[in-house]
């Protein structure tokens, strides 16, 4: 089959990797779409590591091409989202419903694959960059057929995070104000679940070409910030209920802190390099602010991921916005590596594998 490989050096597009064959408890998805998250950038830049070689892509969605033994849900043609999450079902974590902080949900899971006779491995257990994903049943979340690909692909991971940020992490009220810092594809569901969830929502982005964007998912303002140094009078005279910090550049989380009231809480969507420490003054804590973690939005995947299938298929949230080209399987080497012109903040980019 056709997939983006990473080799350690280069990502290239290879029609040699082996169609994925279903173990027991796995099933074979074929990808019809898959957005191109900051994530999928991070082997290729170092600041995730990943065995390779390796698959690339995660936020996807597809149809059931086949199921292992034992396997009774999902069934072959079904529509299913992608969730990188595979939690134990029976650990303390699991049995309290909070399955993003099971130990055993890993996010990379053992090769699956094979190429040129040689194990392969799949970014964070998915490898959606190609025609066919063989995951475990648990990571197939089955949502309605009528949900168009792209739609089911970004819930997948920007829908599910930035909406699971806002609505378990942070819990935001109507009436709070909130701040967003940096509007990709996670930043800009933030902003959307908060402007939803009745919140006045600040965006703060280095590009001020997404304000259309943020615009139509509901910011109040949007305010520029060309560098870091700039940050603090980019954020004078705010005071936040809730800051979200999008794009895991460190010094941001410092102006994600100083930005709350008393009383406020800062999340943590964006994930810093492997390594980082974190510039903030330990002491605004006395202020009752707290700084929460963030992952994948605290969701619970089979809950959740339905929830918002629903909504979307609803029209109460809005997924136009968010998308913003849709490219061949070809274009990926180009738009990991950052040789694509058009891969910019003003949406997700969506992969079309088998097309």
């Amino acid at each position: 089959m056709r997939a983006a490989l990473w080799d350690g050096n280069d990502v290239t597009v290879v029609d040699d990797v082996d169609e994925p064959v279903a173990a027991p408890g796995q099933v074979v998805v074929a990808v019809d779409a898959a957005g191109v998250c900051g994530s999928d950038r991070s082997p290729v830049s170092g600041a995730i590591p990943q065995a390779t070689p390796a698959v690339l892509g995660h936020e996807a969605s597809g149809i059931i091409a086949s199921v292992g033994p034992g396997v009774t849900t999902p069934a072959v043609g079904e529509r299913v989202v992608l969730t990188t999450l595979t939690p134990c079902g029976t650990c303390r974590a699991c049995g309290k419903g909070r399955p993003t902080t099971c130990r055993a949900a890993v996010l990379n899971a053992g090769p699956r694959l094979r190429w040129r006779g040689a194990p392969a491995h799949q970014f964070v257990g998915i490898g959606a960059f190609a025609e066919y994903a063989v995951v475990e049943a648990a990571q197939a979340v089955v949502v309605p057929n009528e949900l168009a690909a792209a739609d089911a692909a970004l819930i997948s991971c920007a829908l599910v995070t930035g909406f699971g940020a806002v609505r378990n992490r942070a819990a935001v009220e109507p009436g709070e104000d909130v701040l967003v810092l940096g509007v990709g594809g996670v930043g800009a569901a933030v902003v959307h679940a908060a402007a939803l969830a009745g919140a006045r929502v600040v965006a703060v982005d280095r590009d001020p070409s997404v304000g259309p964007m943020a615009e139509a998912l509901g910011a109040a303002e949007l305010r520029e910030h060309p560098d870091g140094a700039r940050l603090a009078a980019t954020l004078d005279g705010l005071e936040v209920d809730a800051a979200f910090e999008c794009t895991g550049v460190p010094d941001l989380v410092d102006g994600a802190m100083r930005s709350l009231a008393w009383g406020g809480r800062a999340v943590l969507v964006g994930l810093p390099p492997v390594g980082t420490s974190l510039p903030f003054q330990p002491r605004m804590l006395y202020q009752d602010k707290a700084l929460l973690g963030c992952r994948l939005g605290g969701v619970r995947p089979h809950v959740d991921i339905p929830t918002l299938a629903a909504e979307v298929l609803a029209g109460r949230i809005a997924t136009a916005p968010f998308i913003g080209a849709r490219r061949p399987l070809d274009a990926v080497p180009a738009l990991l590596t950052g040789t694509e012109p058009e891969l910019r903040s003003t949406g997700r980019v969506i992969v079309t594998p088998t097309t």
